[in-house]
């Protein structure tokens, strides 16, 4: 099914392609956000060409505003397949209002933006994610996110 560009949503959690695997995302009635990131496999190798791999890490934000992140994992280093296994809660009403404020409207997608964390500067190697009202609605999100601007799937639990 899709969703709003360019975004993929499917579930299949044992599907085998490059991935983000096992984010656990929930959300409170006082618009508390639990967000597990644990590991990705098969991102693109954006270091190809300096003999090296990418230094993945992952910025969770609304509507792919990366300015306004919710969450940011560490830099996994020289790995096309990272393990970060990283806990976070955030508040998400101040991020909420501040969207409000500037579009009129709620957040449409919560985003999981990835990025080649290197020295001089991050290369985004795509992004994905799923419709925020979902996660409103039902209060916990579940599946498999096709990374679109790269290659991959986060997958959300």
């Amino acid at each position: 099914t899709r969703i709003l560009h360019p975004i993929h949503y499917s579930i299949n959690p044992t599907k085998k392609h490059n991935s983000i695997t096992k984010q656990s995302i929930n959300l409170t009635m006082g618009r508390s956000l639990k967000i597990n990131v644990v590991s990705a496999r098969d991102l693109r190798n954006a270091d190809a060409d300096e003999g090296g791999e990418s230094d993945p890490f992952v910025v969770v934000c609304f509507d792919n505003k990366v300015s306004q992140s919710l969450a940011r994992t560490d830099v996994a280093t020289d790995t096309s397949n990272p393990e970060w296994n990283q806990e976070f809660e955030v508040d998400v009403s101040k991020h909420i209002k501040e969207i409000v404020a500037e579009t009129g409207d709620e957040p449409k997608m919560l985003t999981f933006c990835v990025y080649d964390g290197d020295v001089d500067a991050a290369e985004p190697l795509g992004v994905a994610g799923f419709k925020f009202d979902e996660l409103v609605k039902n209060g916990k999100y579940e599946g498999e996110l096709e990374v679109f601007q790269g290659t991959g799937y986060v997958t959300v639990a």
